[in-house]
């Protein structure tokens, strides 16, 4: 009986999720949250009182979302390219996630923006929404959009490679970021790891 080898480096899969989300995050930390501004932390420090407001707070969490995710797999993606951290793979299948891409604007972002968080409550479901739509990406390894990979001129592709390609399980689907406009049913790709489910083609070896 084969068995699937644990995967590694998830929390850069994770980052690679929350970073499909940073337009989300980038209107929330331009707008910030209403009902947050009716509240106030006090904190005493040595005597002294501090006024801390979760209005505020939660502006700089969302530019965090946009920035410790980005940072996170930059790193990653450097270290890769030192080590020379390559898989040669073959792909068997490419599905292009552009024409997906009107249906995860319209059915998973805008319904989060557009939410009304005037009230406590709303705000709390709509966290809670976030953190199960993330959980779902994260585990069911969707990836649509990233708009600072699309910006530097690269796409997002989910492949599905020769099983012995796999170190992971071998039947288990990828995440190619590539600056590809199309790729072929089967083509040997040179791709740096940059998890064991995200690998990335640089510009040169396209």
């Amino acid at each position: 009986m084969n068995k699937s080898k644990g995967e590694s480096l998830k929390l850069t899969r994770l980052m690679m999720v929350l970073s499909g989300f940073n337009i989300l995050f980038l209107l929330w930390a331009i707008t910030g949250a209403e009902v947050l501004k009716e509240y106030k932390w006090v904190f005493t420090c040595k005597g002294a009182e501090k006024i801390v407001t979760p209005y505020l707070s939660f502006q700089i969490i969302c530019f965090l979302m946009i920035i410790i995710p980005w940072g996170l797999l930059r790193r990653r993606e450097k270290t890769a390219r030192k080590n020379k951290d390559i898989r040669k793979l073959t792909i068997i299948k490419a599905q292009d996630h552009r024409e997906h891409l009107l249906v995860y604007l319209l059915a998973v972002l805008l319904p989060l923006w557009a939410s009304n968080m005037a009230e406590i409550r709303t705000f709390i479901s709509t966290i809670i929404a976030l953190l199960f739509i993330v959980f779902v990406f994260y585990n069911l390894r969707l990836h649509y959009i990233n708009i600072i990979y699309a910006i530097r001129g690269y796409k997002i592709y989910t492949i599905f490679p020769a099983d012995s390609d796999n170190a992971f399980s071998g039947k288990t689907s990828f995440v190619l970021i590539t600056p590809r406009d199309y790729i072929d049913k089967i083509e040997d790709l040179k791709c740096y790891r940059i998890s064991d489910t995200v690998y990335m083609e640089s510009k040169e070896d396209s």
